[in-house]
Formats: structure tokens, C-alpha cells, sequence
């Protein structure tokens, strides 16, 4: 892939985004509003809903963002750590 022929400072995109973008995400919020919830509860009681499914997620991701992932985890403090060797040291 050739390096793009920018010069410093010049935006990739000059135009920004289209103009219908933001009027497609409010249609977008607008229709998972309305339909959301009850569409996706059918969806689930039909047969071939896998296109449908993934048709209406990502309506709803284009509408309000996609979902973020929480991570659980148990980091250990710098004290902790060295508290942890010098025990196993000692024993």
C-alpha cells in the first residue's frame, strides 16, 4: 500500500463526514426505540433470524454506539507484590 500523499497537517478527509451521518443515526436510535426490544423478542421465536439479528444490531450500534466490554481483574499494588516475594523468600 503506498504512503498517502498528505503534507503535515492535512486531514485525510478535507470534506468530513458525509452529511446524511448524523440524520442516519438518529433514524437509526429513533427505530430501535420504537422497534427494538419487540423486534429482537420475534426474532428469537423465528427460524432463520440470524441475518435479521445481526441486521437489528447493527441498527442499534449505528444508533447508540457499540456496547462496552467490562473486564473484571484483581491487580496487585506495588506492596502487595513485594510483600508476596519477601513472604516466599522467608519461607
Amino acid at each position: 500500500m503506498p504512503a498517502p500523499n498528505w503534507k503535515p497537517g492535512q486531514s485525510g478527509n478535507p470534506k468530513g463526514r458525509p452529511k446524511g451521518y448524523a440524520d442516519f443515526s438518529k433514524r437509526c436510535r429513533e427505530w430501535a426505540d420504537k422497534y427494538g426490544f419487540d423486534y429482537i423478542k420475534d426474532l428469537a421465536a423465528g427460524s432463520d433470524s440470524k441475518i435479521k439479528l445481526d441486521a437489528t444490531k447493527f441498527l442499534i450500534e449505528r444508533g447508540y454506539g457499540k456496547s462496552t466490554e467490562r473486564i473484571e481483574h484483581s491487580l496487585l499494588t506495588l506492596e502487595q507484590m513485594i510483600s508476596k516475594v519477601n513472604n516466599k523468600d522467608g519461607e
